[in-house]
């Protein structure tokens, strides 16, 4: 088992600005017979554990399944128009309509550089 040293960063938390970066350890298990000897985990947690991470993959990977037609296609573009126009309201906090106002502009100034070349 290995002591290991890692940092993350917080920049804003609650609109509030932190800005600083926060150590943190932890172990790393080198074998499976240091994590069974470990007193932190016993075999009951463990199998709860690997128990609880099956069940929410086989569900979440039956979700992304049945879902999938009602999602729309992220490389159609209709919907990277929409994810710009989110963008620029998200990100700039414009009006919905004066994004889609600009982003259809790009768009069709691009349509027509493509027709004229």
């Amino acid at each position: 088992m290995k002591e290991l040293n890692g940092t993350f960063e917080v920049g804003e938390v609650n609109k509030t600005p932190v800005n600083q970066k926060f150590p943190y350890s932890f172990r790393e298990f080198e074998t499976w017979d240091e994590v069974l000897g470990s007193v932190d985990y016993p075999t009951k947690e463990l199998l709860a554990l690997v128990n609880s991470h099956e069940k929410a993959s086989a569900k979440a990977n039956e979700y992304q399944k049945v879902t999938l037609p009602y999602r729309p296609d992220p490389n159609s573009k209709e919907q990277k128009r929409q994810v710009l126009i989110n963008n620029l309201v998200k990100t700039f906090g414009i009006s919905v309509e004066v994004a889609t106002q600009q982003i259809d502009a790009i768009i069709a100034s691009k349509e027509a550089e493509t027709v004229t070349a």
